[in-house]
C-alpha cells in the first residue's frame, strides 16, 4: 500500500511540476553589472516603395510655402514666377513612394526618393526649391507616416505595431506585443527584413548582450519579428485533459494516503 501511495504521489508531483515552466527567461543575462558596453548606432531609415512620407515646407513667407504643402490639389507657376494652387489643402496621408521610388511633389513633379534617408530627402527637396528659384531658404520636415512592425509567434498579442516616433528596437516591439508567452523562446527570435527586393533572416538571442550588436536590434519599416516556440504547444483540449488527469492523480493520491492512515 505504501509503495502504491508513494508512486501516485510522485506521479501527481510530476504532472503538476510539468505544467510550470522550470526556467524563467533572463534577458541579456550575460551582461556584467557596472561594465561599459559600446552602444551601436541606429541606421537611418531609407525611403522604400509603399512608404508614405509626410513633407511639410516652411519659409519666411508662409503664403509662398503653402502650395508645396498642397497634397490633394494642384499648383502651377506663372510667367512672373508666382505660384498658385487649387484643390484640397489637406495633408492627410502623405506622399506615396511608387514602384519607381518616386513621389509626386507639388510644382517640382516627380522626385526620386527611394533608397535615400529621410535626411537626404529633406536636403534634396530644399535644394530643388532653391535651384528652381521657387523659395528662398526653405525648410523641409520629412517624416515616415506608415512605419509599422509585424510581431508574430509566441507573443501575448500577435499583430501590427505602429511606430509614431519613427524609431523602435526589438525589445520595444516585443514589449508592445505584451511580451513573450510561456512557450516563447527568447533565444530563438527571428527578424525577417526586406532590402532591395530581397528578404533575409536575422537571428537574435534576447538572453545575450550580443542582441544589441545584431542588425535586427533597431527595427526598420515592414520588419517581421517572429518568436519561435520552445516546443509544440498543446491544443485547448489537450490542455484541459492534462489538467483533469493532474487533478485526478492528485486527488487519488490524497485518498490513498487517507485510507492508509485509517488502516493504521
Amino acid at each position: 500500500m505504501k509503495r502504491i501511495i508513494y508512486l501516485f504521489t510522485l506521479m501527481g508531483l510530476f504532472l503538476i511540476s510539468s505544467c510550470i515552466s522550470s526556467k524563467k527567461s533572463v534577458y541579456v543575462g550575460n551582461m556584467v553589472p557596472d561594465s561599459i558596453y559600446l552602444a551601436k548606432q541606429a541606421m537611418p531609415l531609407l525611403a522604400q516603395t509603399g512608404d508614405r512620407l509626410r513633407i511639410v515646407i516652411s519659409a519666411r513667407n508662409a503664403e509662398l510655402a503653402a502650395p508645396f504643402n498642397n497634397v490633394g490639389g494642384s499648383s502651377k507657376v506663372d510667367e512672373r514666377g508666382q505660384v498658385s494652387s487649387s484643390g484640397s489643402q489637406e495633408l492627410a496621408r502623405g506622399y506615396l513612394v511608387d514602384q519607381q521610388g518616386q513621389i509626386s511633389f507639388p510644382v517640382l513633379g516627380n522626385v526620386l526618393v527611394g533608397g535615400h534617408s529621410l535626411a537626404d530627402v529633406k536636403a534634396l527637396i530644399e535644394e530643388k526649391l532653391v535651384e528652381q528659384r521657387l523659395l528662398q531658404q526653405p525648410s523641409a520636415t520629412v517624416e515616415l507616416e506608415n512605419l509599422k512592425i509585424n510581431v508574430i509567434g509566441e507573443v501575448t498579442r500577435v499583430g501590427v505595431v505602429d511606430v509614431p516616433d519613427g524609431r523602435i528596437t526589438l525589445f520595444d516591439a516585443i514589449a508592445k506585443a505584451g511580451g513573450l508567452t510561456v512557450n516563447g523562446s527568447p533565444t530563438d527570435v527571428t527578424i525577417i527584413r526586406e532590402e532591395d527586393g530581397h528578404r533575409r533572416l536575422i537571428a537574435a538571442n534576447l538572453e545575450s548582450q550580443e542582441v544589441f550588436e545584431s542588425a535586427g536590434y533597431y527595427l526598420q519599416q515592414n520588419d517581421i519579428v517572429y518568436v519561435k516556440p520552445k516546443g509544440r504547444r498543446m491544443s485547448p483540449n489537450e490542455e484541459a485533459n492534462f489538467r483533469y488527469v493532474s487533478v485526478g492523480v492528485g486527488l487519488l493520491s490524497l485518498v490513498l494516503t487517507f485510507v492508509n492512515l485509517l488502516v493504521k
